[in-house]
């Protein structure tokens, strides 16, 4: 990837911690990647296939907590042309998943895909 073919924009919303979506352009493909929350996950999930002595030593080096984390889920838009594809996460419902009506919003943009697939499947 060409740096002088790369675009990026992100702006940090009233409310937010940090942005929760981010516009990047290369060349002519267009990519929004807009959070979709956090799933918390406890922290045994991290290097489950060692000893929990050496994770907890792990995550104390690397200043993780020692009971949870935050994994972060997006929605991923690329568009090129008239073509857009959209994927994102929805495989349960909780109340930290599924912002991104309201992140997109946020942007004063209108979604123009539907979350039908998702809404069937759950």
């Amino acid at each position: 990837m060409i740096s002088d073919n790369v675009t990026h924009q992100s702006r940090l919303v009233p409310g937010e911690l940090v942005p929760s979506r981010y516009a990047v352009r290369v060349g002519e493909i267009e990519v929004l990647i807009v959070s979709d929350g956090v799933l918390p996950l406890p922290t045994a999930m991290l290097g489950y296939n060692v000893a929990p002595a050496l994770r907890v030593a792990w995550q104390k080096d690397m200043f993780l907590p020692a009971d949870a984390f935050d994994w972060a889920l997006n929605v991923v838009v690329v568009r090129s042309g008239e073509q857009t594809v959209v994927t994102m996460v929805c495989f349960i419902v909780l109340q930290t998943l599924h912002k991104t009506a309201k992140n997109l919003t946020k942007r004063d943009n209108e979604p123009s895909f539907s979350n039908e697939r998702c809404d069937r499947e759950k």
